[in-house]
């Protein structure tokens, strides 16, 4: 067997070439996805398409080797500047508590039960009492 037939490199040969094309969109698509789903899922896809953009000319130079470290730069920075974004949303979230005219709101503003109130709920055994009961004075027509 002849070991020079694997050592030839031939730039012209079509199989290479389109090796190369393959390598070359490989590279770009997942640079380019990178930064883009990480700035999408942190609520700043603007930034991300920024990133993804600029890993693009790197992955068509240099491939994974350049575009790769380009993305990851372009997660960094959206990652501290989203950090902010999410404390200050926090905050004001929890300040802002009962402003909000939902319906969930209003199991927050009852007091709670004594474990006591709780079990008297479910006694089948004692009669509940009511308002009619209460002031109940013999009139029928109530």
């Amino acid at each position: 067997m002849d070991l020079n037939l694997f050592a030839q490199f031939n730039p012209n040969a079509p199989g290479f070439q389109f090796g190369l094309i393959v390598g070359i969109v490989i590279a770009v698509i997942l640079s380019a996805a990178i930064p883009i789903a990480f700035g999408v899922s942190r609520g700043r896809p603007a930034l991300g398409v920024v990133g993804g953009v600029c890993a693009i000319p790197a992955a068509i130079v240099l491939g994974c080797l350049g575009g790769l470290p380009v993305a990851l730069l372009f997660v960094g920075i959206i990652a501290v500047v989203s950090r902010g974004d999410q404390t200050r949303t926090k905050r004001r979230k929890n300040s802002r508590r009962g402003d909000d005219d939902d319906d969930d709101d209003e199991e927050y503003d009852r007091p709670r039960r004594s474990p006591r109130e709780a079990l008297d709920q479910y006694d089948d055994d004692r009669p509940r009492r009511s308002r009619r009961d209460a002031d109940d004075d013999g009139d029928p027509r109530r």
